[in-house]
């Protein structure tokens, strides 16, 4: 499946079981909530792997950071309006349509 699949069907099936997602918000950083994510995928037909959202994350992050696709507003607005840089972790929740929690 292709990553941007596997991110879209993650947003899907959280958007219908807003309950499968329990436990990410409480997660400390990407590499815990790969980690659920991958089960949560095997338990809901989702194939892919912690190591491929993780390497997904990273690489969106990268593409679209620099190039200003995400207004500083929009970075604060997913950061819990912190300053500085999003979290690895709040960027993946915001690609999952998921609030990141304070912190991140």
């Amino acid at each position: 499946m292709r990553p941007d699949d596997v991110m879209a069907s993650f947003r899907q099936l959280f958007a219908e079981r807003p309950e499968a997602a329990a436990g990410l918000a409480g997660l400390r950083d990407l590499d815990a909530a790969a980690e659920l994510l991958d089960r949560i995928g095997a338990r809901h037909g989702i194939a892919t792997s912690a190591a491929e959202i993780r390497g997904h994350v990273r690489r969106l992050r990268e593409e679209l950071s620099p190039r200003g696709e995400l207004s500083e507003a929009a970075l604060d607005g997913i950061s819990g309006g912190q300053q500085g840089e999003m979290s690895e972790l709040a960027f993946m929740l915001s690609c999952l349509g998921r609030p990141a929690g304070p912190g991140l």
